[in-house]
């Protein structure tokens, strides 16, 4: 009987830890100082908030990194994924329609734009013909003039293919994100001729990067929780990854 007792024990004691393993469906991109899911070990500030949310509250999290559209339709279409992040409700608007979604209090809030090379910095959208982003995302702001024709929308798999299209002179610009664009050309030395740097004049917005999910609310209950108790300790950690920087130079 007492043997009995004890395995009932052990496997309610495996239950309770299996329901703090979470999955967490990320990027396959370089935003790196963000994030970046393209290195061995996913990395970036977003990794540490998070890695430090779980260490504090007893949680482990899997990070399962998937191709931009693949985590879209992961999240919303099956049950493979406890959380996603970044996620916002304004992005892919008509895929998250019929789901109910829980988000966080703001994990960190970026700036995202159209980049262009100097030598751009006083053409119309018409005039750049075409502006390029990254694969699976949706260059909002200027959905209006793509649907009109005013101007083409490109797509490129990784972060130097994408900002290749701008140098090359194949896109008059790239909707892109500030940071990781702004790291991205001090760590590879780019000619200060040849940066992108956001044109103000056009459409940009402050997005901010949310941690969501369909399943486990009560978790993101906590997340808030943690993000208020340890705000000190995320501000340190925006200063060592740069992120409090200058804004770039704009027009």
């Amino acid at each position: 009987m007492r043997t009995i007792v004890a395995l009932l024990c052990l496997l309610v004691g495996l239950q309770s830890a299996r329901s703090d393993d979470f999955t967490v469906g990320v990027e396959a991109i370089n935003f790196y100082p963000i994030y970046d899911g393209t290195s061995v070990q996913y990395r970036g500030y977003g990794r540490d908030v998070l890695d430090r949310f779980a260490i504090k509250y007893g949680h482990r999290f899997q990070y399962v990194v998937l191709p931009v559209r693949r985590l879209y339709r992961n999240f919303f279409t099956t049950d493979e994924l406890d959380f996603k992040f970044p996620d916002n409700p304004l992005w892919q608007r008509d895929m998250r329609k019929d789901s109910v979604i829980t988000y966080s209090d703001t994990v960190y809030q970026a700036l995202e734009g159209l980049f262009v090379l100097p030598a751009n910095r006083d053409k119309s959208l018409a005039q750049l013909a075409a502006i390029a982003t990254v694969r699976g995302f949706d260059a909002w702001p200027y959905k209006t003039e793509i649907a009109k024709g005013v101007i083409q929308l490109q797509f490129a798999n990784t972060q130097e293919s994408l900002l290749a299209l701008a140098r090359h002179g194949r896109v008059g610009g790239i909707f892109y994100e500030e940071s990781a664009l702004n790291w991205y050309q001090r760590m590879n030395d780019v000619p200060h001729s040849d940066k992108l740097v956001l044109n103000k004049r056009m459409p940009h917005y402050r997005p901010q990067f949310f941690l969501s999910t369909r399943t486990q609310p009560q978790v993101i209950v906590q997340f808030n929780q943690f993000l208020q108790d340890e705000a000190a300790f995320l501000q340190r950690l925006k200063n060592q990854y740069g992120l409090s920087h200058a804004p770039t130079p704009s027009f």
